[in-house]
């Protein structure tokens, strides 16, 4: 593998990262927003990481995911995933504003 295609493939890897990154802030921020707790959070932010799944494979790839990631995989398994940590610190920040905090 020549040292181009690598690069080519860590900046698939990254722009994928990045995109469900933001899509974990932005969940995070809905669902903690609305008071959601529990595995009603989950499901909400599960929800919100299947929307964005079709969209960057449908509206962004034009549904050749291959053109733009290295698999697809790592738009439906890793990007989710890595952005689930985000979602939660994001999640747990908006309801403590909203919530706990406003109350006071």
């Amino acid at each position: 593998m020549s040292s181009c295609t690598r690069g080519t493939d860590e900046t698939r890897v990254f722009l994928g990262a990045g995109r469900f990154t933001y899509l974990s802030v932005v969940s995070g921020v809905i669902v903690g927003a609305l008071g959601a707790t529990g595995a009603r959070g989950f499901l909400i932010h599960g929800a919100c990481a299947a929307v964005g799944v079709v969209g960057v494979v449908g509206w962004k790839c034009r549904w050749r995911p291959s053109s733009y990631f290295a698999t697809l995989d790592k738009v439906v398994v890793d990007g989710p995933v890595a952005g689930f940590p985000t979602f939660v610190l994001f999640w747990t920040l908006s309801y403590n504003w909203c919530h706990l905090f406003a109350t006071r």
